[in-house]
């Protein structure tokens, strides 16, 4: 990387993100010296979302892009260039954490993998070992077109407390080669990130092993990642591979499941269509509540406090209700 003269050395980094919880991140350990900016608004869902002129002029003036990858977020797919020293593809630089689906059957294998997540110390230090523990009890789920199909990769790694600090410090990393001299602030800001995400994870595990195995049915499955963290458990997921209307037996086996599990609650993501899932909350008579990964209800400055403390109280709202 060529040096930069003196004064650019102190100019504030102009950074896009494709999604809110990026964003979060990156102020966060950016701080004073990064100038942020949202691609993919959060109240449209990151898999279809389309680029109008101004998304792309944000893309051109940045100097740093951070995504999750091409395949997830295929908006951004149609005009990376993966050459170009400005992207950064975290799905690349934190290739070894992705978990990959299993989707082989359509049928429901049951959850007792999920037994283990009150186990995990406060620093989690041992939570990717967990991950593939979830890939044999979600094979109802047929997969996603967007996230690389049937035995494809998993890309939500950003809805994950112990995830989050991994991208924090793949962030740290990028903004202490572009600017050497703020290096040691960087490094200070993701070590607030970490220790406020350990924090956290701490505060939502204690809220949520009273009522322990917090089944649940979500629209798709955003939540495995999450689920390696917390002591919560996906009995199954609405929508299929393409997200578009599940069949009858997918609905049936969806209810007898949730019912063999004491499911909670149905979480509803405000990105995708209710009809659907409001009729479901009605046949199975189970509360639905609304459960935002992307953030779209959040202010445009939330703190990494303000998203996490979001979806604790969407959890809580589910299983403490």
């Amino acid at each position: 990387m060529a040096v930069l003269p003196a004064h650019a050395e102190q100019a504030p980094l102009s950074v896009a993100s494709s999604i809110k919880p990026l964003d979060i991140i990156v102020r966060h350990i950016g701080g004073d010296m990064v100038s942020s900016s949202i691609i993919l608004p959060p109240s449209q869902s990151l898999h279809h979302a389309g680029l109008r002129p101004s998304q792309r002029q944000v893309i051109v003036d940045s100097d740093i892009v951070f995504m999750l990858d091409p395949l997830m977020e295929s908006s951004l797919a149609k005009i990376i260039d993966e050459e170009d020293e400005k992207w950064e593809i975290l799905s690349h630089s934190l290739a070894s954490h992705i978990r990959t689906r299993q989707d082989d059957h359509d049928d429901h294998d049951g959850h007792d993998g999920h037994d283990n997540h009150a186990k995990h110390d406060d620093h989690h230090d041992d939570h990717h070992d967990d991950h593939a523990k979830h890939d044999d009890h979600h094979d109802e789920h047929e997969g996603h077109d967007a996230h690389g199909g049937p035995m494809g990769k998993d890309y939500h790694i950003f809805f994950s407390l112990s995830l989050m600090r991994e991208i924090g410090h793949v962030v740290a990393d990028r903004f202490a080669a572009a600017r050497p001299s703020h290096a040691a602030q960087f490094e200070a800001n993701y070590e607030s990130l970490a220790k406020t995400l350990n924090d956290l994870a701490h505060e939502m595990r204690h809220a949520l092993e009273d009522s322990a195995p917090n089944h649940f049915i979500a629209m798709h499955d955003v939540s495995l990642y999450l689920e390696a963290d917390l002591p919560i458990t996906a009995t199954g997921f609405l929508l299929t591979h393409n997200h578009s209307k599940p069949s009858a037996r997918h609905l049936r086996e969806l209810q007898e499941a949730a019912k063999k599990d004491a499911a909670s609650c149905i979480f509803y993501e405000p990105q995708l269509s209710k009809r659907l899932v409001g009729q479901l909350s009605a046949d199975m008579n189970l509360p639905l509540v609304t459960l935002d990964p992307l953030g779209s209800g959040l202010a445009e400055d939330a703190s990494l406090t303000d998203y996490w403390r979001s979806i604790a109280t969407a959890l809580e709202g589910c299983f403490k209700s």
